[in-house]
């Protein structure tokens, strides 16, 4: 009966822990909830080609999803593969690699010269990423997107849509935060995913010392 007791002691203290994660989860970023509008005209980035384009991209600080609406036409040749590039030297010039998935965003129009594409892309998912770019800022999701935000702030993040004849990319423009949804300045960082991911290893690490004195 003791033992029992324990058992029953032991599932009562997780399910509070496990509701203390969801408090902090639900109420931290409730604080800040909000949506943050980055656009870009899309103008060609090689000599001879007239295509053009836009993209307005709206970041869900509580989701993590970025949202995107790509418009463009007028290309020399199909579409290949589209991405967000990250991070250049300086703002608004240079070139970096793709940030965003590879081979290129999930159900992005192909071999199409005009087109539209609109979609919204869990960015708490590994495979929402390129791994390099992962690898390159921390190793994590958090991370990364972290500095994909920061990169997209600071203006060193570009949207690219690559063709058969310019396969190195054909249009491209580089991500503005809409002053009107905050400014650049004031798009926060993922916290609230950081926050839930330390809620998680919190009871990951209560867990395991739990364990270690149930068997001692």
């Amino acid at each position: 009966m003791r033992q029992a007791r324990l058992l029953r002691t032991k599932a009562n203290r997780w399910c509070g822990l496990a509701a203390s994660a969801v408090l902090l989860v639900g109420f931290a970023p409730a604080a800040h909830a909000a949506t943050f509008s980055f656009n870009a005209l899309l103008t060609g980035e090689v000599t001879g080609t007239t295509g053009t384009g836009n993209i307005n991209l709206i970041y869900d600080d509580v989701a993590f999803t970025f949202t995107y609406d790509v418009a463009f036409n007028g290309l020399s040749a199909g579409t290949t593969v589209a991405h967000i590039h990250c991070c250049t030297a300086s703002p608004g010039t240079g070139n970096a690699a793709p940030a965003s998935e590879l081979p290129t965003l999930n159900g992005f129009p192909v071999g199409v010269i005009a087109g539209s594409y609109d979609d919204v892309i869990d960015m708490t998912d590994p495979e929402s990423f390129n791994p390099a770019f992962v690898a390159a800022n921390g190793g994590t999701v958090t991370s990364a997107l972290a500095a994909l935000i920061a990169g997209m702030n600071a203006g060193t993040a570009y949207f690219n849509v690559h063709t058969v004849t310019n396969p190195a990319g054909e249009i491209r423009g580089y991500l503005v935060a809409d002053k009107d949804s905050g400014g650049a300045s004031d798009v926060p960082l993922p916290a609230g995913l950081a926050l839930f991911l330390t809620a998680i290893g919190l009871l990951g690490v209560i867990g395991g010392r739990n364990l270690r004195r149930s068997g001692s």
